[in-house]
């Protein structure tokens, strides 16, 4: 079984520019629809109709750099988090500590010796978090702690940054998931756009072969003039 291909754009231009072009083939052909139906009686109404829906279908989806950017802004927030957690475990191992000065093995029950390996982990890092928060709530530890300088809120602060990290490690592995679909399901439908460009295009070329403005203004491409017409793909068919 061979792999499916990765979908391309169909155009060499950014897609702002492509559709902006669109939207402006579209106001043309609404003015000059009479021509084109007059030649190809399929360009009519529905057509028009079926081009400024598939313009609207596109701009509506979101760009890859859009989801790129809100990925970019989820991923900046985590790392505010993990910041945060950091200090608040280091503060809490420095109290344990005092509080339990002759006693390594329990400073290690708060998660000091995966701290190093587990800190730089987004999934890991609030594993020693939670263990910092459920010991450090103990009845018979609090109290110890809090003598020491930590406060109620440094504990219950512990398990709000586990917590954010928790929540925002499952939205970033949503959106990122989402990317590849959300990305090539864009550059589906404004190819859907540019075929329906490209059919426009090479239309007007007969239509205006001796009106030099109206044939100009439905190039494609500056100097898409050439003797040897695009090849035009199937109209989508109107729904």
């Amino acid at each position: 079984m061979t792999r499916p291909k990765e979908l391309i754009r169909d155009f060499r231009k950014p897609d702002n520019i492509m559709m902006e072009q669109g939207q402006g083939f579209h106001d043309l052909l609404v003015e000059h629809l009479p021509d084109f139906t007059a030649k190809f009686p399929h360009i009519d109404s529905a057509f028009v109709l079926a081009f400024q829906g598939a313009i609207d279908d596109a701009n509506e989806t979101d760009r890859d750099r859009a989801v790129v950017e809100d990925i970019s802004v989820e991923a900046a927030l985590m790392n505010g988090f993990v910041a945060d957690g950091k200090v608040a475990f280091m503060n809490g191992i420095f109290c344990a500590k005092k509080a339990f000065p002759n006693n390594p093995t329990m400073v290690n029950k708060f998660g000091l010796p995966e701290y190093e390996e587990y800190s730089n982990s987004h999934t890991k890092f609030p594993l020693i978090l939670d263990q910092m928060h459920d010991l450090a709530s103990d009845p018979l530890i609090k109290p110890l702690l809090l003598a020491q300088g930590m406060t109620a809120a440094d504990i219950t602060n512990i398990d709000t940054i586990s917590t954010s990290i928790k929540e925002k490690n499952k939205t970033l592995f949503k959106e990122k998931k989402n990317r590849p679909p959300t990305t090539q399901d864009r550059i589906s439908k404004l190819n859907i756009v540019w075929a329906m460009m490209v059919t426009i295009s090479e239309r007007a070329k007969i239509i205006y072969f001796d009106n030099y403005a109206l044939y100009h203004m439905f190039l494609l491409y500056p100097g898409d003039e050439g003797t040897t017409p695009t090849p035009v793909p199937p109209v989508p068919p109107v729904v």
